[in-house]
C-alpha cells in the first residue's frame, strides 16, 4: 500500500493564517464534521476561533467572538484544551487552562456552543462556569480527553511557571464538577505537551512529552478509567518495534489520534530537543507494537505544536511550528483506513524529506 499525505485545495475565502500552540477538537455536528480551533500562538498569543467546515469544503471559517448581547469570550490564550463533549450531533465543546494574555498561568474553564445564524455561519456562545469540586491548579500544555462511556474529561499533566504535574483530574461537564480519582499503578513521571488518546471505552494511551528533568520523553503508558470514575490505573506499556526496526524516538509537541476501533494510533512529527519531525509511526494495541511508517513524498513540513484529528478514517494535520514561525493554515490529510495495509509500508527504504531546524525548547 502506498501511504501518502493528501494537501487539501482551500478556496480563496476559506484561508487561515499560522498557528501554534492551539487547542483544538473536532465537533460532529447536524450539519456534518467541522474542526474548531482556539486561541494559540499566530502573530501574538490570540483569542482568535476558526472553524474547518470539513464536510462542506469552504475551508477555514473565522468566527465571531459571539451572539451579540452574550458575555464575552475567553481571553487569549496559547496551549489550552479545546474539547467536543456529548453524544451526536454535538454542539458543545469545553475549553479549560492555558496561559492567558496579560494574565499567566490560568485554569478558568468555560462552555462553547455552537449553533447557525441566519446564513448558517457557526457562531460560538461563551458561558464562563464555576463547577463544584477541587478545580485543577493552573497550568498550560496538559492533556483533555473525553471518555463518552463516562460522560467525563480526564485531564492530565501539564505545567506553571515553576512546576510541572503529574496528577489526574476529571470533569463531569453536564452538571460541571470537578473531582479526582485515587490513582494507582506506576504512574509515567510529570510532563507536558504530551499526548493522551481514547484508545477503548475507558483507557487512555499516554506517550512521550516534555518532563523538565528528564527532557524530551519517549514512553507508553495505559490509565484506566473505574466503572465508577472514583478511581484510575496506570500501567506502562513496552510497545515493540519490528526486528531489525528502529524504536520511535523521545519528542514532545507532537500529534496522536486513534482509529474508529482505538486499535491504532497515529503519531506524527514532534519536537525532539534538536529539531521537529515529519515522521509517521503506528502504534498497534492489540501487538502492543510501534512502527515506523514509509510515506511516499511530497510529506508535510516538520512541525511540531500542531494538532491531528480522525475525521472518518481520514487523519487532518492543522497547523504547527516549523522551528522559526507558525506553519499557514493548510490542512493535509491521511487515509488510515486500512492499519493492516499501512503497516506492511513499514518495512524497507522510507521516502521521507525531514526539514526540520534547530529550535529553542519552550516551556
Amino acid at each position: 500500500m502506498s501511504v501518502q499525505f493528501q494537501k487539501l485545495k482551500l478556496p480563496s475565502y476559506g484561508q487561515m493564517g499560522g498557528v501554534a500552540f492551539h487547542g483544538s477538537d473536532v465537533q460532529l455536528s447536524g450539519n456534518g464534521p467541522r474542526v474548531l480551533l482556539f486561541g494559540g500562538q499566530r502573530q501574538g498569543i490570540s483569542g482568535a476561533m476558526y472553524s474547518f467546515e470539513q464536510s462542506t469544503g469552504d475551508g477555514y471559517l473565522q468566527l465571531p467572538d459571539g451572539i451579540e448581547g452574550a458575555g464575552p469570550p475567553p481571553a487569549p490564550r496559547t496551549q489550552p484544551t479545546l474539547t467536543s463533549i456529548g453524544a451526536e450531533p454535538q454542539s458543545a465543546l469545553i475549553l479549560f487552562a492555558g496561559y492567558a494574555l496579560n494574565i499567566g498561568c490560568v485554569n478558568d474553564l468555560w462552555r462553547c456552543v455552537i449553533s447557525l445564524d441566519a446564513s448558517s455561519m457557526p457562531v460560538p456562545t461563551w458561558e464562563k462556569l464555576e463547577p463544584s469540586g477541587t478545580a485543577p491548579e493552573p497550568r498550560y500544555g496538559h492533556s483533555a480527553t473525553y471518555v463518552a462511556s463516562k460522560s467525563r474529561i480526564v485531564y492530565f499533566g501539564g505545567q506553571d511557571p515553576t512546576r510541572q504535574f503529574g496528577d489526574v483530574h476529571l470533569l463531569e461537564p453536564d452538571s460541571p464538577t470537578w473531582s479526582q480519582p485515587s490513582v494507582s499503578g506506576s504512574a509515567p513521571m510529570a510532563r507536558m505537551k504530551h499526548s493522551a488518546t481514547l484508545v477503548s471505552g475507558s483507557q487512555i494511551l499516554v506517550f512521550g512529552g516534555f518532563n523538565k528533568k528528564e527532557r524530551v520523553l519517549s514512553d507508553f503508558t495505559m490509565l484506566d478509567l473505574a466503572a465508577d470514575c472514583s478511581s484510575a490505573t496506570w500501567m506502562p506499556i513496552t510497545a515493540d518495534a519490528p526486528p531489525g526496526s528502529k524504536a520511535i524516538s523521545a519528542r514532545a509537541q507532537h500529534s496522536a489520534c486513534a482509529s474508529q476501533d482505538g486499535r491504532h494510533v497515529f503519531i506524527f512529527g514532534g519536537y525532539d530537543g534538536f529539531k521537529s519531525m515529519n515522521d509517521l509511526w503506528l502504534f498497534d494495541g492489540t501487538e502492543r507494537s510501534i512502527r515506523n511508517i514509509s510515506v511516499e513524498t511530497p510529506l508535510p513540513d516538520a512541525r511540531s505544536r500542531h494538532t491531528a484529528h480522525m475525521v472518518g478514517d481520514l487523519m487532518h494535520l492543522f497547523g504547527g511550528y516549523d522551528g522559526s514561525k507558525p506553519i499557514g493554515g493548510e490542512v493535509f490529510t491521511l487515509d488510515c483506513s486500512d492499519p493492516a495495509a499501512m503497516e506492511g509500508a513499514g518495512a524497507g527504504e522510507k521516502k521521507k524529506d525531514d526539514k526540520g531546524g534547530d529550535e529553542e525548547e519552550e516551556d
